[in-house]
C-alpha cells in the first residue's frame, strides 16, 4: 500500500536589506543583502524522502536551496552621447549537499530493495557515520557581470544597441548536489557552472 500526503515539512526564514540610489549627477545603484534560512524534510512533494521509511529515511535538515548570505550591487552611470554603462556583483555562500550511502536489503520474503541512508561509509573498519541531510556546504560563489548601451535615432524610430557580459571573471564554480559513498564505488551528481558569455543586442521603438 502506498499511501499519499503531505507528511513532509518545510520551514523558511529570510531578512532583507534593501538599498536604493536614484538617478542623481547622472547614476544610480541598487544593493540588497538577504540572510534566510530553510529547514524541513524534503524540497517537493515528489521527493523520494519519505516514500517508504525503511527505505529511506525522513530526515530533518537544510534544504537543498538554503542559502545562508546573498549580496547583490548593481550600478550604472549616464555618460555623455547617450552612452549607458552599468554592472553588478553578486556573492552567495554555497548551497548544502548531503552524503549518502545507498544499498541492497532482502526483507522478510527475500525481496531485494534498494535503501538509503545518510552518511558515509568508512572504508578502512566499514563502520557508517550517520548525518543529517544536507550537513556539508559548497563553497560560496560570485558573479560579476557588466553592461554598456548607446540610444540613437534611426529615422522617426528610437533605437539602442547594447553589448553585455556576463561572468565576466569565466569562473566554472562546481556545485554538488549528492555524494554517494558506496561500498564498491562513489558516485557523485554534480554541475559545472558555464563560462563567461557575451550577448549583442538591437532594441527599435515604433
Amino acid at each position: 500500500i502506498f499511501r499519499v500526503g503531505n507528511f513532509n515539512y518545510q520551514d523558511y526564514l529570510s531578512y532583507e536589506l534593501h538599498l536604493v540610489r536614484r538617478i542623481r549627477r547622472r547614476w544610480q545603484f541598487d544593493a540588497s543583502y538577504v540572510f534566510s534560512k530553510g529547514r524541513g524534510q524534503a524540497e517537493s512533494f515528489l521527493s523520494e524522502s519519505g516514500d517508504d521509511p525503511a527505505l529511506t529515511e525522513l530526515k530533518d535538515g537544510y534544504l537543498s536551496y538554503d542559502q545562508r548570505h546573498v549580496a547583490k550591487f548593481h550600478a550604472v552611470a549616464y555618460l555623455p552621447h547617450d552612452w549607458q554603462l552599468g554592472g553588478g556583483v553578486t556573492w552567495s555562500s554555497g548551497l548544502p549537499y548531503s552524503l549518502v550511502n545507498r544499498f541492497q536489503s532482502n526483507d522478510n520474503v527475500e525481496f531485494i530493495q534498494t535503501r538509503r541512508l545518510f552518511g558515509h561509509l568508512d572504508p578502512n573498519t566499514h563502520f557508517f557515520y550517520s548525518e543529517t541531510r544536507n550537513s556539508h556546504r559548497n563553497p560560496p560563489t560570485y558573479d560579476l557581470g557588466v553592461r554598456t548601451q548607446r540610444n540613437f535615432v534611426l529615422g522617426k524610430t528610437a533605437a539602442g544597441a547594447f553589448f553585455e557580459v556576463y561572468n565576466l571573471l569565466n569562473t566554472d564554480d562546481m556545485r554538488v548536489q549528492e555524494i554517494d559513498n558506496r561500498r564498491f564505488s562513489l558516485q557523485a551528481d554534480e554541475t559545472r557552472r558555464f563560462g563567461r558569455r557575451f550577448q549583442l543586442g538591437l532594441q527599435l521603438q515604433f
